[in-house]
């Protein structure tokens, strides 16, 4: 996300420190069309919010490879969407703005960091920013 961006060498070192090899990392600004494929149950205020946080400045996606990448990978970033109740020490919690934001209804973090929750969301997400 956009707000990790500034923290890449740091997370990148935390992931690679938790045993998983970063392949392949870049830079690019998300469209709303690619925030509306990565966050596909989100609706309405969230999305919005999604949107105007996260289509203005450039982000950092990458792939990893590891034993249990996706699982991994959720426990080091942290599993709450609020930094300051992730576990300490995860990328989140590390990096993370614990300023609350709200668009609308929505309450939103900017946490720094987007993660695949599952394996068939890693194999879209992969997809997707291999085409960019």
């Amino acid at each position: 996300k956009p707000e990790g961006l500034r923290y890449s060498e740091a997370i990148k070192e935390i992931i690679s420190k938790n045993g998983l090899e970063i392949l392949i990392t870049k830079k690019l600004i998300l469209s709303p069309e690619t925030i509306k494929v990565i966050y596909p149950d989100v609706k309405s205020d969230l999305l919005k919010a999604h949107i105007l946080f996260m289509t203005k400045r450039q982000s950092e996606v990458g792939i990893v490879k590891g034993q249990n990448a996706v699982w991994k990978l959720l426990e080091i970033s942290g599993t709450e969407t609020d930094p300051s109740i992730c576990a300490t020490g995860t990328i989140r919690n590390i990096f993370g703005q614990n300023k609350l934001f709200r668009v609308g209804n929505a309450l939103y973090y900017k946490n720094a960091f987007h993660r695949s929750q599952n394996k068939m969301e890693a194999k879209r997400d992969i997809q997707l920013f291999s085409t960019m």
